[in-house]
């Protein structure tokens, strides 16, 4: 936990990187907590919290690892009572181990309000996530799981939703990405 008092500015630098649970409080100064450097909610998971205002700058990067359904037991989330405004990188992982099922959602980011957005999102290599900014909350949706259980050289896609289909195959590079085969599999009736 840390609290701000009088001080002009208050943040976390290019090569600097804040991590773990706990809330940094700078509502009475009447500025915003800036990064530059890396924010890493928790400690595997957690919820950080940022009593005030944020701003991630252009060259900052938010770390969030996804697991199961419960935030700061399951996945990281950070939490802003105030404005968030968004920039710069936003880089998923998973945990390892955990059990993630195409449908889940995660909000990884609460605020009251925010603007901006992430320039860039790296995704996990075992999900593919959506994502959605809503009025209170930062949010993604697991649309897609790689289970590699068929074989060392082959893995398998499982898809929730059509669009999540089409996002992964706009992305694939045909030079160095795998070849692609699809193998249509019910779930609960007929497989379109």
């Amino acid at each position: 936990d840390a609290e701000l008092g009088s001080y002009d500015a208050f943040g976390n630098g290019t090569n600097g990187r804040v991590e773990g649970s706990g809330r940094i409080d700078v509502r009475g100064a009447g500025i915003a907590f800036t990064t530059e450097g890396v924010m890493a909610p928790g400690s595997s998971p957690g919820v950080l919290t940022i009593q005030g205002d944020f701003v991630q700058a252009a060259g900052g990067t938010l770390d969030i690892q996804l697991g199961g359904s419960v935030a700061g037991t399951d996945f990281d989330q950070l939490v802003v009572t105030g404005n968030a405004r968004l920039g710069g990188t936003l880089r998923l992982s998973t945990i390892d181990g955990a059990g993630l099922q195409p449908g889940s959602s995660f909000d990884v980011l609460r605020y009251a309000s925010t603007d901006g957005a992430f320039a860039t999102t790296v995704q996990p290599a075992q999900a593919n996530v959506l994502a959605t900014t809503g009025p209170t909350a930062y949010s993604l949706q697991l649309a897609a799981v790689v289970d590699a259980v068929l074989a060392p050289e082959r893995s398998v896609l499982v898809f929730d939703a059509p669009q999540a289909l089409a996002q992964t195959l706009t992305g694939l590079q045909p030079a160095t990405d795998n070849p692609v085969q699809f193998i249509p599999r019910p779930r609960g009736g007929a497989c379109n």
